[in-house]
């Protein structure tokens, strides 16, 4: 049986994506390059504290964005479905109906 990854995993991968993709396309740079260490290995690079605040605020604003017209637009979806399941209607329909339940609200 496969097991899912968690949210946590979810949101670890999506961070670290988000700070590799900075440094490859040039977003952010290193303030101290990594060095090599007496056994061979590299030391991490360090960068600026306020940049990667930045660089995470924005990429936070980004995914609120994208989310937001996701879920939308899946809900809108999802009632067209339910509604040409039960109900024979076609988006075209839904439209015109919410368009006529628009004026009446507003007296048009």
């Amino acid at each position: 049986m496969s097991k899912s990854p968690s949210a946590n995993g979810i949101a670890e991968d999506a961070t670290f994506r988000v700070f590799r993709d900075a440094i490859e396309f040039g977003v952010i740079e290193a303030v101290a390059p990594p060095v090599k260490l007496p056994d061979g290995s590299l030391s991490r690079a360090e960068f600026d504290g306020d940049d990667i605040k930045e660089l995470y605020a924005e990429a936070w604003e980004k995914f609120n964005a994208e989310f937001d017209e996701a879920f939308v637009k899946a809900t809108v979806d999802e009632m067209v479905d339910f509604a040409g399941k039960h109900f024979g209607y076609k988006l075209k329909d839904l439209q015109e109906m919410n368009a006529q339940r628009s004026a009446v609200r507003h007296n048009r």
